[in-house]
């Protein structure tokens, strides 16, 4: 399966586990980015949302992806944020 079938299978389930605030809160922006050797790597947003997944919803996140897929995987979870666009803002003058 490509790392996509993955994410979209485990997360199916495991969105149907989880309360949507909860839901939208962590996994909100998590994207798959590839699979290999047993393991899956997944985008996510923020280091925090990072820290949040690998402590409370690792297992639950390996189990739903075994248990829709038949496949035993571990994940590995990359930071990547957007780039700011920076605006130049002009001072504006009081007449």
């Amino acid at each position: 399966m490509t790392a996509e079938e993955l994410w979209n299978e485990g997360a199916a389930a495991l969105r149907n586990q989880l309360a949507p605030a909860t839901w939208a809160a962590w996994f909100h922006g998590v994207a798959p980015l590839s699979h290999g050797d047993g393991t899956l790597v997944l985008s996510v947003p923020s280091s925090l949302a990072a820290e949040r997944i690998r402590s409370s919803y690792s297992g639950m996140l390996v189990d739903a992806i075994r248990d829709r897929t038949g496949e035993s995987v571990q994940f590995d979870l990359v930071v990547e944020t957007s780039p700011r666009v920076a605006t130049l803002v002009e001072p504006t003058r009081e007449v």
